[in-house]
């Protein structure tokens, strides 16, 4: 077993901020400020980044708070993880509410980031997650196969393609050298 000492030594200033960042959220509940998809390879072009700023946002303090929550659990820190479990409770339903189509269970921003990110992060019931992981894959088929994601985005479409069983695809657009992938790697 691991040395939690330091979740001790946190769990004070993880709710702090936990307290902080609900004190900043809109009116509809969700995270407006923040980077956003930062190096979307295709921003320069669209003049802006395509995964909203209350996408990313939102999912990145949910992850957060879903962490924090089983840090607190695991260091026995009750009203700790209370305070994590409904940070994150709250903002999973506003997302859900705000931020997603149904029953076609398209993220907003209908982009790569958008809907990787949301099924990776739970947004979805266990019900939903075929029709949001069938609608990845057309918005991925749409972007020509090439990965579009920003530096958030990235770090959750490999998890989504292969829970989803989609290994070709996430493999394919791994390896790929199309002259559009190589001009925005660089």
């Amino acid at each position: 077993e691991g040395d939690i000492s330091i979740v001790y030594d946190s769990a004070d200033m993880i709710v702090r901020y936990i307290k902080f960042a609900e004190s900043r959220l809109n009116e509809k509940g969700l995270a407006d400020t923040g980077l956003g998809d930062w190096v979307d390879p295709f921003a320069y072009e669209n003049g802006k980044i395509t995964a909203p700023l209350e996408v990313t946002s939102t999912l990145s303090l949910y992850d957060m708070a879903v962490k924090a929550q089983h840090l607190f659990n695991e260091a026995c820190l009750e009203s700790e993880a209370q305070i994590a479990r409904t940070f994150a409770e709250k903002l999973r339903n506003a997302f859900r509410k705000h931020l997603i189509s149904f029953p076609e269970c398209t993220a907003a921003g209908d982009c790569q980031t958008s809907q990787a990110f949301a099924i990776d992060a739970g947004m979805f019931d266990a019900c939903e997650l075929p029709q949001a992981r069938k609608k990845l894959v057309e918005i991925i088929n749409k972007d020509g196969d090439v990965n579009t994601c920003g530096m958030l985005g990235i770090r959750h479409i490999y998890h989504a393609l292969t829970n989803a069983g989609e290994t070709d695809l996430a493999y394919k657009i791994v390896l790929d050298k199309s002259a559009i992938a190589i001009r925005y790697a660089l």
